[in-house]
């Protein structure tokens, strides 16, 4: 193989600008389709933005080969979607570390105080936790999932330690699910008679 010069004093003029022309065109383009998830820009017709392996899709409308995404308000900006249940409950773990868990308002006795649960609620596609898995840590408002991808889709559930209702309509309509089925720590490998795929909105207490 022919070996070409490399330094700039050997070079020709040329051949120098050509290559300065080649290495500013390289670095436009990794300026402009290799952004970091810190300048990556949600893009302002998406429904739900979401992070996902450092580019934003659309949870709404394509999770695109996602398993598993996190949706945490108090801390994130927008939901994370991650290749694994794995990589999600790191990420989880990082940000009660960081964070501590999800706070929630709660009345005892007349007297409101804030209080801490491990909210936790997993939603999954299929049955026995299989298939898209997606996890809620928020409280005190309605989770319509049509804005997550999930609308009608629940198949089986884990909840984690504050109680949740699930229904049948956006904004807590329709049909209630049995509400002795969605206690603290409830979980079910599949959904009650009626209901498999047919959760639309869901509340965490």
């Amino acid at each position: 193989m022919q070996n070409f010069p490399t330094s700039r004093a050997t070079l020709p003029r040329v051949r120098r600008v050509t290559i300065a022309l080649f290495a500013t065109i390289g670095l436009l383009s990794t300026m402009t389709t290799g952004a970091s998830p810190a300048s990556a820009e949600p893009i302002a017709d998406m429904t739900t933005p979401a992070l996902y392996n450092g580019t934003i899709i659309d949870m709404a409308a394509d999770w695109e080969d996602a398993e598993a995404c996190l949706v945490r308000p108090d801390v994130l900006d927008m939901p994370e979607c991650f290749d694994s249940v794995e990589q999600l409950e790191a990420r989880s773990a990082e940000l009660i570390d960081e964070h501590g868990p999800v706070r929630g308002f709660s009345t005892r006795r007349g007297k409101s105080s804030f209080a801490n649960c491990a909210t936790k609620l997993w939603l999954y596609d299929g049955a026995y936790g299989t298939g898209a898995k997606i996890n809620f840590q928020l409280r005190n408002q309605w989770i319509n999932l049509s804005s997550y991808g999930f609308n009608q889709k629940t198949s089986s559930y884990h909840i984690g330690g504050c109680n949740a209702t699930f229904h049948d309509y956006a904004n807590g309509g329709g049909g209630l699910y049995p509400t002795n089925q969605t206690q603290a720590w409830d979980g079910s490998p599949g959904m009650a008679a009626g209901w498999n795929n047919d959760v639309s909105s869901v509340r965490i207490y």
